[in-house]
């Protein structure tokens, strides 16, 4: 088989980080003088994309996180457990007020401002040092510092991704990422800047690494023999298609995000379509979540707007499992229940998927059902997804293409 190399040339971060910098040391010097002209310190920034209206971007609310609605005005909803099956990424951005006021002055604001300019400042101490860090061990340096102001992890994730947003910038750059939790499987090499290197084809795969801010330096050389990649939803799928063999098989490259996808996996996922121009296919179950984590990866996250640039991976093909499918496996549909119904309704509203996934979208009125169920058709063919269902998908889009 032919072998791919990429060489990626390496980026100075040192212009962007002081550019940064300068950004931070002039909000607070701009908070210093309100003090000091007797005024009420405030920080106004874009809470929402500033470019809804156009007809490529998201839509202007999130109706599918209306129990979140709003956190920045009462941010004791952070403090609820939250819904294992809900975005990290999607906590709500109304619409309806794209611009956010930060005024000391006022009580419910008053501690939010305070917050982030600590958030500031951890910032700027890593900037100056060049250090990376990441979200988890932040929430654990705050709460041990100011355990009244930090009380779960939630409230840090949501006041990094403000700061991100008043710096216009993606939260990497800041220094602070998350901890990575997706995985990766196949004929994938990646050589890292300090020369380490990362062999993506070892037994049950290995974690995506973060590429875009880790202890290794920057990503230098890709190198595999792989033609296409794709993504599944869940670990468990993720396993049996290790246990089938699918990689070699179908000479790809086999990632998980387990569930709603992190930024390391989606920033990785599009890092690979980018720079290897190989095709990407997405696997979900077929129910409102599922839709939702291949929409997050092709579309982009409405929370993370600034970032999308770098996350959303326009050329993902959708191959299932799809509602119209339904009918023609012999497994049971699962109803709807009243929260895939909402998520069902948001999903309706939003304006950017195209024909064949809006409707596919109105014949998921008609239930469920999740991937296992597919896979569990050996009675058809052994090792049904790998030898039958995934190759007659892949087939259809490259003889479209």
């Amino acid at each position: 088989m032919l072998k791919k190399r990429v060489e990626i040339p390496i980026v100075d971060p040192t212009p962007k980080k002081e550019q940064l910098i300068k950004k931070i040391e002039e909000l607070t010097l701009v908070i210093i003088k309100q003090i000091c002209n007797s005024e009420f310190p405030k920080i106004s920034y874009q809470r929402c994309d500033p470019e809804l209206n156009t007809p490529e971007s998201l839509p202007a609310s999130n109706d599918d996180n209306e129990d979140n609605e709003d956190l920045e005005d009462d941010e004791e909803e952070l403090l609820k457990g939250s819904n294992e099956n809900q975005d990290p990424d999607q906590i709500c951005c109304n619409g309806s007020q794209t611009e956010s006021t930060l005024d000391f002055s006022k009580e419910r604001k008053r501690i939010q401002l305070v917050r982030m300019t600590i958030i500031l400042s951890k910032v700027h101490k890593l900037l100056m040092n060049k250090k990376v860090q990441t979200n988890r061990s932040l929430y654990y340096e705050l709460k041990s510092e100011q355990s009244t102001l930090f009380e779960n992890e939630k409230i840090v994730n949501y006041q990094i991704n403000s700061v991100a947003k008043l710096l216009s910038s993606p939260t990497w750059d800041l220094g602070l990422v998350a901890a990575a939790k997706g995985l990766v499987a196949g004929n994938l090499k990646l050589m890292f800047e300090n020369e380490e290197k990362i062999d993506c084809d070892a037994v049950g795969g290995c974690l995506v690494p973060q590429i875009m801010a880790n202890h290794m330096g920057q990503l230098v050389t890709i190198e595999t023999e792989a033609k296409v990649i794709i993504v599944v939803e869940k670990e468990a799928v993720f396993n049996k298609l290790l246990s089938e063999g699918c990689p070699k098989k179908l000479n790809a490259i086999l990632v998980t995000g387990k569930g709603y996808p992190d930024t390391a996996t989606r920033i990785f996922v599009k890092m690979l379509v980018e720079k290897l121009k190989l095709p990407v296919f997405v696997l979900v179950d077929c129910n409102p979540h599922g839709f939702e984590i291949m929409s997050t990866y092709k579309y982009g996250s409405l929370n993370l707007w600034w970032e999308r640039k770098e996350l959303q991976c326009s050329k993902v093909k959708w191959i299932g499992v799809y509602p119209s499918e339904m009918s023609i496996y012999f497994v049971e549909k699962l109803p709807l229940t009243p929260n895939d119904t909402k998520k069902l309704d948001a999903l309706e509203k939003r304006s950017y998927y195209d024909e064949d996934e809006k409707r596919e979208l109105k014949l998921m009125r008609q239930g469920k059902i999740e991937i296992e169920a597919i896979a569990g058709n050996d009675f058809i063919s052994i090792n049904y997804l790998t030898s039958v269902y995934i190759p007659i998908k892949i087939q259809r889009f490259t003889q479209n293409d």
